[in-house]
């Protein structure tokens, strides 16, 4: 029974010689490429030499896992000149030499002219992904001010612009080959596209960055859920995981042709997410995760204690406390908490601290709340009220319901649905939340 060997490797188009020269290396020490499909599949045999030419077909397409007609059509031309196709991978055709006096598969100048074709259109695909990535950042967060305040989709701001730089940087190293190969070209030298001192292995891990990328990704994302213990968004991140890995794994077996991956990109790119979201929706019914921590009475005067500040601080002993909910986090700039108190009587208090030491920063976050309160209060009879002066602050201002207030290096939003806070009150919570 033959010994087969998954070799996760990523080589670029302007590495087509090196690529070549891995599977020859590979031959050499008995194992012989036979095509891709959990990354580059070898199969053990006899050491022998084998040569390989690694080529950018034109026609070929980046969605193709499996050769195309074109790419059969081609192979036929190739077997007469002394090559026999192998695999096919987006618009690698991988040959292998067939006859002694095997002809050269295309003239040096024609291999550059189809390198360059491939690696725009390889560009192009990554640019608009990336366009995406950060248009979907940029919504889903709905404007900056999330962005920063939030770890998860301060992360994801992050990351959109590290690959846009990793796609900048490639596109800028794939010019630098391609101009200093038309530079041997003029000079009647032959290139040799990729690195000739390259050293070796048969190591099943390689260097595939883009796969460890995602898998180092997912892991770190589940790791900082635990740290956090946001267990809410550890089973939404592996579940995610899972889909894209089972439609992944799914796409590797049946190996579809670039013609029809294209013609269902757009339909199964929204149907795995959807899935994703409807797996994580009915995940967490299962789980029967509630937000909110429920509060025994005979408890009560224990947990408004750990609490920073409570109705009973501000001498309000008229309602029970039946429930509340915190969050808090450290962040790039730093920290911000929030609570929710929820009492009998439909009363409730909410407040959240932005504390950050970059004024800036702290202004972009200010300058939109105070948007949202003014646009708030254009649709209703209240008036945004001026209380900096009671609130020893920088800016303050209250809009019948909410308070909002900025220091030098804190905001603070404050909500409480029983009526407007006295001076004495204001006083108490500036000493428990430090203001």
């Amino acid at each position: 029974m033959s010994k087969i060997k998954h070799v996760f490797r990523n080589f670029s188009y302007y590495e087509c010689d090196e690529m070549a020269r891995y599977l020859e290396y590979m031959s050499l020490k008995g194992w012989h490429f036979k095509r891709w499909r959990i990354g580059m599949e070898f199969e053990q045999g006899e050491p022998k030499e084998v040569c390989y030419d690694v080529q950018a077909f034109p026609k070929g397409d980046e969605f193709d896992m499996k050769p195309s007609e074109d790419a059969l059509d081609y192979s036929e031309y190739c077997k007469e000149a002394g090559w026999e196709l192998v695999d096919v991978r987006g618009k690698f055709c991988v040959f292998q030499k067939i006859q002694d006096d095997a002809m050269e598969i295309v003239s040096p100048d024609e291999k550059l002219e189809n390198i360059k074709q491939a690696i725009k259109e390889e560009a192009s695909w990554l640019i608009v992904s990336v366009a995406i990535f950060l248009i979907s950042a940029f919504l889903w967060g709905n404007g900056m001010r999330n962005h920063i305040f939030d770890n998860e989709q301060f992360l994801i701001m992050i990351t959109c612009m590290v690959i846009s730089l990793y796609i900048s940087m490639k596109a800028a190293i794939s010019y630098l080959h391609i101009r200093n190969h038309n530079r041997e070209l003029k000079c009647g030298k032959i290139p040799f596209y990729g690195n000739r001192k390259q050293r070796y292995t048969i190591s099943s891990i390689g260097f595939d960055h883009k796969k460890i990328a995602i898998v180092l990704g997912f892991i770190g994302g589940i790791v900082l859920c635990g740290i956090r213990e946001d267990y809410i968004l550890m089973h939404s991140v592996i579940c995610a995981g899972v889909a894209i890995i089972i439609t992944y794994m799914i796409t590797l077996l049946l190996r579809p042709s670039g013609k029809s991956v294209k013609k269902n990109a757009a339909i199964g790119a929204y149907g795995i997410w959807m899935a994703v979201l409807l797996i994580c929706f009915i995940v967490g019914l299962a789980l029967g995760i509630d937000y909110d921590i429920k509060v025994d009475e005979k408890d009560i005067a224990k947990v408004q204690s750990e609490l920073p500040l409570t109705l009973s601080d501000l001498g309000i002993d008229s309602y029970i406390l039946k429930s509340y909910n915190k969050d808090g986090d450290s962040y790039g700039f730093g920290f911000s908490y929030s609570y929710e108190l929820y009492y009998d009587q439909d009363v409730n208090m909410t407040y959240c601290v932005d504390q950050c030491s970059y004024h800036e920063i702290l202004k972009i976050k200010w300058s939109e709340k105070v948007k949202d309160m003014k646009d708030l209060v254009e649709d209703t009879d209240e008036k945004l009220e001026d209380v900096t002066r009671q609130w020893g602050a920088r800016e303050a201002y209250y809009d019948g319901l909410q308070y909002c207030i900025r220091y030098p290096e804190k905001i603070v939003e404050l909500e409480y649905s029983d009526g407007k806070l006295t001076d004495s009150q204001i006083k108490v919570i500036r000493e428990k939340l430090d203001l």
